[in-house]
């Protein structure tokens, strides 16, 4: 019983000293991280020079004594003064407003626009500042970091701006980051920072071209036997779709009673309409088939530019975008129609792993007879045309827009020329493309084949 004891007694000895000894070691590391993170802490040359004068006038003063040395200590004492109350100058408490002043209500430009701004700061407190640096930085969503410098004089509000253009920006969304202001002494010795969050997000669409009206483009945009979707006039079918408000001229027949006497509110039958065949744009985004980024941009921008034709002249298509997710957006006469599908094409990235024939097929029952597909793609050969064989056999027709990489070589151009015969030998049609510029004009003088 006694060794009992005494085993519980050495075996609690040992707990205590254990956490004692655990509880001092915590303390020194804490205190170890705080010596090593002041010691980090790099302290201005400035300093060290204006402590080191400091000191040296003293000790003159002490040891030499007389008026040249007072004179001395004393300025020295002025200038250090000044040089530490420039600490409370208000550039930490600085605040600024952007300005776009070439952009939309909704901060939206198109890619290879400049970016033009007017930047204004208020700087709080008395103490006179001889200038002030501003270093301004735009991200881009992906990494890509724009800097812009500039350096401003404050008025007697102690306000300033400052109005600066960007290079010409890409495809994608930026976003401004936190805008460091830098302002200094006098003489230049100790530099004082500030920073201060002015949010504001810029979306950038693709480039896109102007597509002038002809008889070709709108044969094209319809394909050989299409109707436009811009007119109401399809037939409608006898399968109730919903109730809608009653409007002046209904037929009496049309008259949901039922609701209108649950409402109080003349309402009216709204039938499904007969579904007319459509013009689907193909957007290829796999990576393996573009030689490099600015052949994908003239991609995104070839579909930009038909959806924005389509928009104007009330001939809505879907855009079926073929990357690692499947998208597919159906077109309509409404403005937030044409805005989800720019809204897509502003960030869409070449990470596609599927083929085309792949995407058609695992949407195929989504697409009726006489519909009209556009591919923008690099790809020809085999792989295009088992899409093309798709197309065809399900009553469908096609147009392959085959974007080129600038400065194509002569084989190349040679091989690509056979494949847009070979599409018009199928009844398609094809089209080369190496220049967003040269569009409307290929467009123009496209002729019908089959």
């Amino acid at each position: 019983m006694e060794q009992d004891l005494r085993a519980l007694l050495y075996h609690l000895s040992c707990k205590r000293s254990w956490i004692r000894c655990k509880h001092l070691l915590d303390r020194d590391v804490k205190i170890m991280k705080k010596l090593t993170s002041i010691s980090n802490k790099r302290i201005p040359k400035a300093v060290w020079y204006l402590s080191s004068l400091f000191i040296a006038s003293l000790f003159y003063l002490l040891l030499q004594g007389g008026r040249i040395s007072g004179i001395m200590f004393f300025f020295v004492c002025v200038i250090t003064i000044y040089l530490i109350l420039g600490r409370w100058s208000g550039i930490r408490h600085v605040e600024g407003t952007r300005t776009l002043l070439n952009a939309t209500g909704s901060n939206k430009i198109t890619a290879g626009q400049s970016l033009q701004l007017k930047v204004v700061f208020y700087v709080p407190g008395f103490w006179p500042l001889p200038y002030v640096t501003i270093k301004e930085k735009l991200m881009r969503k992906g990494g890509l970091l724009t800097v812009h410098k500039g350096t401003i004089v404050l008025d007697w509000a102690r306000s300033g701006d400052l109005t600066y253009s960007t290079p010409p920006l890409g495809r994608g969304i930026y976003h401004f980051e936190r805008t460091e202001l830098v302002t200094t002494d006098i003489f230049g010795l100790i530099e004082h920072r500030g920073e201060t969050n002015v949010p504001q997000y810029i979306t950038v669409f693709p480039e896109m071209v102007d597509l002038r009206e002809s008889i070709q483009l709108r044969q094209l945009l319809r394909g050989m036997q299409h109707h436009t979707l811009s007119t109401l006039a399809h037939r409608e079918t006898t399968q109730i779709n919903g109730v809608r408000e009653y409007i002046y001229g209904d037929k009496l027949s049309r008259i949901h009673w039922n609701a209108t006497a649950r409402t109080g509110v003349w309402k009216s039958k709204e039938f499904e309409r007969e579904a007319l065949p459509q013009t689907i744009l193909v957007l290829d985004r796999n990576h393996s088939v573009y030689s490099n980024a600015a052949q994908f941009e003239l991609a995104v921008s070839i579909v930009a530019s038909f959806l924005r034709f389509g928009f104007e002249h009330h001939m809505p298509m879907n855009l079926l975008s073929v990357g690692q997710n499947l998208k597919h957006f159906n077109g309509g006469l409404y403005q937030d129609n044409f805005e989800e599908m720019m809204t897509h094409l502003v960030d869409v990235e070449p990470d596609g792993l599927y083929s085309l024939e792949h995407s058609l097929t695992a949407l195929g029952n989504q697409f009726i007879g006489g519909s009209f597909f556009i591919f923008i793609s690099p790809k020809a050969g085999a792989e295009m045309a088992k899409c093309i064989s798709w197309v065809k056999r399900n009553g469908m027709k096609g147009c392959h827009m085959l974007v080129e990489p600038q400065g194509s070589s002569t084989v190349l151009k040679a091989k690509n020329q056979e494949w847009i015969e070979y599409l018009y030998a199928e009844g398609m049609m094809g089209y080369a493309i190496s220049e967003l510029s040269k569009l409307p004009m290929i467009l123009e003088g496209a002729k019908m084949h089959g």
